[in-house]
């Protein structure tokens, strides 16, 4: 039987001719993930898999008929070592992905997507208040304490806004003189705004970035923020 040239093929024979099989192999998806926070987190999963291992061996008794060599007693540490190394790079048990989670989250900011805060005073330029800010760690978390004062020589006497450094929902807080905003952000971070002034968002009210919270008194002299991120 005669050879059948491809060039001799009519094009659409030759397309599909040329078309990858569908039933062929996948292309293999991409880890956006930071590879060196994963290796060391895949790391401290291959420790953990090979104290498991070398706890289930010691569970199992020898025989004392035909003792094993030295030999084959280091054979089998190094086939375990292999077994969890491979064990590892195939999955594992999770182990890695949580730790690698935990990290990117309590140590690279991944948790919610958050860009420079629009608020709640400005902090730059015409009008800038002044800033001291301290980091406390606690159980359950990073706070950042912020306290904006007024500055001394400013001789502006008309209305300030307080507004929200992120997205998020305000919920209000008044009693025996204290006025404050709670705003949720999502994602476990919360920003609290205490305030001498007039709340002009209702309790539960969502609100975009640099939207207006309260219009801050005349006299105000200060305003304590403190940013809670639970992890």
């Amino acid at each position: 039987m005669a050879s059948i040239e491809r060039s001799n093929l009519p094009a659409s024979y030759a397309n599909r001719a040329n078309a990858p099989d569908p039933n062929g192999p996948k292309a293999a998806a991409v880890d956006t993930r930071d590879q060196r926070v994963l290796g060391a987190a895949r790391m401290y999963e291959q420790q953990f898999l090979g104290e498991m291992v070398k706890a289930m061996r010691g569970s199992v008794s020898e025989s004392e008929l035909v003792p094993a060599s030295m030999g084959e007693k280091i054979f089998r540490e190094q086939l375990d070592d292999k077994y969890v190394e491979e064990w590892s790079h195939t999955g594992g048990v999770g182990f890695a992905d949580m730790i690698y989670n935990h990290i990117m989250e309590r140590y690279m900011g991944k948790g919610p997507d958050l860009q420079r805060p629009k608020g709640p005073l400005p902090l730059q330029g015409a009008g800038a208040v002044d800033v001291k800010i301290q980091d406390r760690n606690g159980p359950v978390g990073q706070k950042t304490e912020v306290h904006l004062r007024r500055p001394q020589t400013s001789s502006s006497t008309g209305p300030q806004n307080l507004v929200s450094p992120w997205d998020g929902k305000a919920i209000l807080l008044e009693g025996r003189g204290l006025k404050a905003y709670i705003v949720d952000h999502g994602g476990g971070l919360t920003s609290t705004l205490a305030f001498d002034g007039t709340p002009v968002v209702t309790n539960g009210q969502q609100i975009k970035a640099g939207a207006k919270l309260a219009l801050l008194d005349p006299s105000w002299k200060d305003v304590y923020w403190n940013i809670q991120r639970n992890v």
